[in-house]
This record gives C-alpha cells, structure tokens and sequence, in this order.
C-alpha cells in the first residue's frame, strides 16, 4: 500500500474568487447551465413516493447579509440539509450507503444495520432503514 497523498483529478473554484457563471436565478429558465432545468414551481405541492424521496431535496436560499457584510460580490445560496428528514446533513450519505449495500448484496432483507459511529452519524442509517 502506498503512503503517497494522490492529488484530485478536479478542483473546486476558490469562494474568494471571481466567479465564472455568468447565469443569475431571475434568468431566463432556458438559459440556465446548470442540471435542473425545470424548477418546481413557487408553492407547489410534491407528492413523493416514501419519505426517502425527499432526502437531499432542500430548498436552496439567498445569503443576503454575509455576503454583504464580507464584501462578496457574488450571489451566494446555502442548502438547507438539516431540513432531511431525520434533521441531519448526513441522511445522503447514510442513504447512499444502504442503498450501495444492497445493490450488491452486502445487505439483504432481514439484514441487521449495525452502526459503530459516534455522535451525529449514528442516527443516520436508521431513518432510511426503517423506511425500507
């Protein structure tokens, strides 16, 4: 096993940068680069099939006052995760794993999840596993 630190094959743009994206929410929906080209309505209900639908779908909102106060010259948003449905910004990656460890075989019905974790990870596999 090598002890050697492998560098990523990408890199995330730096905040304190000028961003590049040129498109703004108040665009024209057509325009708009990034993957979900159609948003969802204002105030329209979504009927989901199980409560695991909903993990990961979190409103983004506008940071109004940090930016502003930090001189950002950017629009910023924040995803709301601690709305998931067991309140943590975990339930992706707890969900991600059950559902990895199904798909190949690891874990089957009737199955124990055991979760040797401490603190706020613990709780995660439970509410997608008990929704199963």
């Amino acid at each position: 096993m090598s002890s050697k630190k492998t560098e990523p094959s990408f890199s995330f743009p730096r905040p304190d940068q000028p961003s590049r994206c040129t498109w703004a929410p108040d665009a024209d929906p057509a325009d708009n680069p990034h993957t979900r080209k159609y948003p969802n309505p204002p105030n329209q209900y979504i009927l989901y099939p199980s409560i695991l639908h909903t993990i990961g779908n979190t409103p983004l909102v506008r940071l109004n006052v940090i930016p502003k106060e930090e001189g950002v010259q950017c629009q910023m948003y924040a995803k709301c995760e601690f709305l998931n449905p067991s309140g943590s910004l975990k339930d992706r990656a707890a969900w991600r794993m059950i559902e990895d460890a199904e798909a190949t075989g690891v874990l089957k019905p009737g199955y124990t999840i055991v979760e040797p974790s401490s603190g706020n990870t613990v709780p995660q596999p439970q509410q997608p596993a008990k929704s199963l």
